[in-house]
C-alpha cells in the first residue's frame, strides 16, 4: 500500500505520538519529532506546515548531520510544492483552453443561427426554387449529417432549424 493511500487516522496518531515524545523527553526529542512532523505533513501534502517544521527542526539540530537531514526533507517538500503548483497551472491552462473552445463553438453556432433567421427554408437548405423533392431531401441529409448533435461540429439548435426548414418544404 502506498504511503499516501494509508488511513489519515494513522497520521493523526503519529502526530499525537510526537507530542507525547516531546513531553517525555523534553528538548532531547525536539529535533527527531519535529522532523517526523515535517515528513508526516509532507505526505499529507500540507507543504506550508511541513516547511515550517523543517525550519524548526534545523534550529533544534545539534550537529551538521541533523541539519542536513532537515534540509533534505525541506528540499523534498519544496520539490513537491513546485510539482503541485505546476500541475495546478497545467490543469488551469487546460480548463481555460476548454472554456475558450466552448465559447468559440457557441459563437459559431450563434452566427449560424443568426444567419438562418434571415433565410427562407430553401435558403437554409441551400436549394433554389426549382429544386425537386429529391434534391431537397439530399440537401437536408447532407446538412443533417454535418450539424447532427452527435457530430463534432454538430449543434442541437442548428439541427432543429435544418429540420424545420425541411419539414416546411416537404
Amino acid at each position: 500500500m502506498a504511503i499516501r493511500e494509508r488511513d489519515p487516522k494513522l497520521f493523526d496518531q503519529a502526530l499525537e505520538d510526537c507530542d507525547k515524545v516531546e513531553v517525555l523527553l523534553g528538548t532531547k526529542g525536539h529535533f527527531k519529532t519535529t522532523l517526523l512532523r515535517a515528513r508526516i505533513l509532507f505526505v499529507r501534502e500540507s507543504h506550508d506546515e511541513s516547511i515550517r517544521f523543517c525550519k524548526l527542526a534545523s534550529s533544534y539540530s545539534q550537529n551538521m548531520v541533523e541539519t542536513v537531514k532537515a534540509l533534505d526533507v525541506l528540499d523534498q517538500v519544496m520539490a513537491a510544492r513546485i510539482a503541485a503548483r505546476r500541475k495546478a497551472d497545467e490543469v488551469e491552462r487546460a480548463a481555460a483552453a476548454e472554456r475558450k473552445k466552448k465559447a468559440e463553438e457557441a459563437a459559431r453556432v450563434q452566427k449560424i443561427l443568426d444567419d438562418f433567421e434571415l433565410m427562407t427554408p430553401r435558403g437554409i437548405l441551400g436549394v433554389d426554387y426549382s429544386a425537386t423533392a429529391s434534391q431537397i431531401k439530399v440537401a437536408y441529409r447532407k446538412l443533417a449529417m454535418n450539424y447532427h448533435p452527435d457530430r463534432p461540429q454538430g449543434s442541437h439548435e442548428v439541427f432543429q432549424k435544418i429540420e424545420e426548414a425541411f419539414r416546411a418544404l416537404c
